[in-house]
């Protein structure tokens, strides 16, 4: 499914309606044959790369720029589009990128945009406080809207904080900048605060948040994504949170990243199944290429 078909701005980004979809984990092989669930690939995983370390380049190994943010779907953990922009000069725009138009380089752990330069900064101005939304999503029988959408109802209040009251209690959308440092809660208690997000770019899904406590600053916990849910502000200026559906009794025991090492998981099969177990989830499997397009 194109992720173009969700943008309230379409028709900027009708220069990429060719472009292949994101290339998948290639590691199986056609002479497979019906393997077995313990000869299935692991999902390769990342931490999400944000900052001057995660750089993005074309094919041609021209830099594009680095990776300012994801904005991601708040329900699946869907990274939807890449914040992309110059790292030296902060002035300038990042531009949105979907995230099906990258590929994924295994051995250089990074992401790599198959565009020209022209190409490139042909694409939409990012704006953290305009968030591109998921039109259609209905919540409650009501559709959800987001900053991008115009709201009609509320004539009686100015419309600037009609559709600002409308987006806050209706993001279909989060920017993972904003999810750093937010709260994670268990039931009526904090739980731990949110440090990092670890990604299966093959995928390009949120498969994790890292969180730590005052108690476990050092090897915090690995929680999946698919475990919470994001709990959006009801006032203006509040954060939002994860909540998680356990008490922290229930929570006593939940799997931790010695040192925040997550290299582990992308070598021990067991490992990733006993966190999933922990709260009670599915392990998802890693689609091969032929999977994805099919």
């Amino acid at each position: 499914m194109k992720i173009t078909k969700y943008l309230s701005f379409a028709p900027a980004l009708a220069v990429l309606a060719t472009t292949p979809l994101m290339a998948q984990d290639e590691r199986g092989t056609a002479e497979e044959k019906e393997p077995q669930a313990e000869e299935l690939p692991l999902p390769t995983y990342v931490r999400a790369p944000i900052g001057a370390k995660a750089i993005i380049t074309n094919k041609d190994k021209q830099r594009l720029g680095v990776v300012r943010d994801h904005v991601i779907d708040r329900r699946a953990g869907k990274v939807l589009f890449v914040a992309v922009g110059s790292d030296d000069k902060k002035d300038e725009p990042a531009r949105l990128v979907p995230y099906d138009r990258f590929t994924w380089n295994d051995v250089e752990q990074r992401l790599v945009l198959p565009m020209t330069m022209a190409m490139f900064t042909a694409l939409p101005e990012y704006d953290p406080k305009k968030l591109p939304s998921i039109p259609g999503r209905v919540t409650d029988g009501k559709p959800e809207a987001s900053d991008v959408e115009d709201v009609t109802v509320g004539r009686d209040k100015p419309a600037g904080e009609v559709r600002n009251a409308s987006a806050r209690m209706n993001h279909t959308t989060l920017a993972a900048s904003n999810l750093l440092g937010s709260e994670v809660m268990a039931v009526r208690d904090r739980f731990a605060t949110t440090r990092g997000l670890i990604l299966e770019p093959n995928q390009g899904t949120i498969a994790f948040v890292i969180a730590a406590s005052d108690a476990n600053k050092d090897d915090p916990y690995i929680i999946p994504w698919r475990a919470m849910t994001w709990q959006v502000p009801e006032k203006k200026d509040m954060p939002g949170h994860f909540a998680l559906t356990l008490t922290k009794d229930d929570l006593a025991k939940a799997p931790t990243l010695k040192r925040a090492d997550i290299e582990h998981l992308n070598k021990d099969r067991k490992a990733v199944e006993g966190i999933f177990g922990f709260y009670k989830l599915i392990q998802p499997i890693a689609k091969d290429k032929s999977d994805a397009n099919g």
